[in-house]
């Protein structure tokens, strides 16, 4: 299985590398085909089932061909061939072929089922048209259902835009690996259930950016030291909460609990004690406060430099002075970053700090650390944290949101659980909260953000399964345990791409 995620260049490199091999295009082409045409019949197994496959110049129309080679000895079959057939060579041949086979030229979109075969990963600005614009915007504006090949047409592969009204396929079928296109927004919620699957493209020894599958994530559960104690399990430090927000640094260190931290200790400013209600394990510290909001003494450095993680910044507000960032980093433990803590990045790290960095903003705050707008850090999500990493060199980056992506070392991992009804107040303060308990159990970054983010997912399926969209951040906690057991035993999500041999 290929856990990859390719951009389009990558994905014709690999396609130019099995042709070096020895494995010609149109053998290639035909393993797609076939695959497309397997999926359908398993989909849709009445043989009245009329079909439309919506062809185009390229590659992408050359697959649908061969799926309508197939398909017409078993369904009513026709073609829709948008402006002109497929024009590389022996695609007229493939046409043919289908033709023999029963396919019949037909341009109307009358029939149950519908195959995007127009653009694949080679869509890009120059193959615009109106012809292909109004034919699309007629596929995806009926109700008939729609299997995408490889892409919904139209969706950039390297990001997910699509600049036109959504419509959507009730599945999509990729090969090799799966695209940016198929993780990035608003593509994602275009494509329908994803399928990957094999048509015989070489095997990378290389997985560069790739998603989180549930064989990756059952790995990156820690195992317990049967002589064990709390102390050997991390002492994690949580610094926030403010006047106007008192709960959110609570809610981060009952999940650093729930996660495995050994002990927690949640430090808060001066006064907000009694309205902070945290469970009898969490040690709960007050620190100085000006008007509700934090400020900072020799006391709260001393307890930072017995943890083994610090988090800072679920509910901190923004009227923490600079001093209290430079502290809190100048104590060099592993710092998970977090809402109102990402200002320590504007603050500065000292200077030759090595401290190890967690940043988990959502899209805003990706965009305010890039100086971008959050519709900006959307329109290219990938590019959004392969920028973060490259302005702070060294940090492990998740970007929250449908489709988190954990970006480490220079790679990318998109998480393949959650659900919508997540987005909620304090959602990410638990996520935050999971990182610093997973972190602190000797995990690297990299895999405690991956582990955190797919077993906060887990939790948030888990929870709406319970409560639907009345879902809060609370519920997420009280899933905890239930979506560990789940990534035992090896679960799979129904966001993970269902493979298709």
């Amino acid at each position: 299985m290929n856990r990859g995620i390719w951009t389009s260049q990558e994905a014709r490199a690999q396609d130019h590398q099995a042709q070096m091999m020895g494995v010609p295009y149109l053998s290639l082409m035909e393993l797609a085909g076939f695959q497309t045409a397997r999926l359908v019949q398993r989909d849709f197994p009445n043989p009245r089932t009329s079909m439309t496959i919506v062809v185009g110049r390229g590659s992408n129309g050359g697959d649908g061909l061969v799926a309508a080679r197939h398909l017409a000895a078993f369904y009513p079959v026709s073609l829709y061939i948008v402006s002109e057939p497929p024009t590389f060579l022996g695609s007229a041949d493939l046409l043919q072929a289908a033709k023999t086979a029963g396919a019949r030229i037909d341009q109307t979109l009358d029939q149950d089922l519908i195959i995007d075969a127009v653009f694949g990963t080679g869509y890009h600005e120059t193959t615009r048209g109106e012809l292909f614009n109004e034919v699309l915007d007629r596929v995806y504006r009926r109700n008939n259902p729609v299997i995408a090949v490889d892409l919904v047409s139209r969706i950039d592969a390297d990001t997910g835009a699509y600049p036109y009204p959504i419509g959507s396929a009730v599945t999509t079928i990729t090969f090799g690996a799966t695209k940016w296109g198929h993780w990035g927004y608003p593509g994602a919620a275009a494509r329908g259930k994803l399928v990957l699957a094999d048509i015989g493209l070489p095997a990378s020894q290389d997985l560069g950016d790739g998603w989180v599958s549930a064989d990756a994530a059952k790995d990156l559960l820690p195992r317990l030291n049967p002589l064990g104690h709390k102390y050997q399990r991390g002492r994690v430090v949580v610094i926030g909460g403010s006047e106007n927000m008192p709960g959110a640094p609570a809610l981060s260190g009952i999940a650093a609990l729930r996660a495995g931290a050994g002990l927690v200790t949640v430090i808060v400013p001066e006064g907000l004690k009694s309205r902070v209600q945290v469970p009898s394990p969490i040690l709960l510290h007050e620190a100085p406060a000006r008007h509700g909001s934090l400020r900072w003494s020799p006391k709260e450095t001393a307890l930072c430099q017995k943890a083994d993680v610090i988090l800072i910044g679920p509910g901190l507000g923004s009227e923490v002075p600079p001093e209290v960032f430079r502290d809190v980093a100048g104590v060099g433990r592993p710092l998970v970053i977090d809402a109102d803590g990402l200002p320590i990045l504007g603050v500065g790290l000292p200077e030759d700090s090595r401290t190890p960095l967690i940043l988990t903003p959502h899209s805003g705050e990706a965009g305010r650390l890039l100086g971008i707008s959050a519709r900006e850090v959307d329109r290219n999500r990938p590019g959004a944290v392969r920028e973060l990493m490259r302005k702070y060199p060294g940090a492990t980056v998740i970007l929250k949101g449908a489709f988190s992506i954990t970006g480490s070392n220079g790679r990318l991992r998109v998480n393949t659980t959650g659900t919508p009804e997540m987005a909620t107040p304090g959602s990410g303060d638990v996520l935050a909260g999971m990182v610093a308990g997973l972190l602190g159990q000797r995990l690297s970054a990299a895999d405690a953000a991956e582990l955190a983010t797919y077993w906060h997912g887990w939790a948030g399926e888990m929870a709406a399964e319970d409560v639907g969209a009345t879902l809060i951040a609370t519920d997420l906690i009280d899933a905890l345990p239930r979506a560990w057991r789940r990534i035992q035993s090896n679960r799979i999500s129904s966001g993970t791409p269902e493979i298709l041999t």
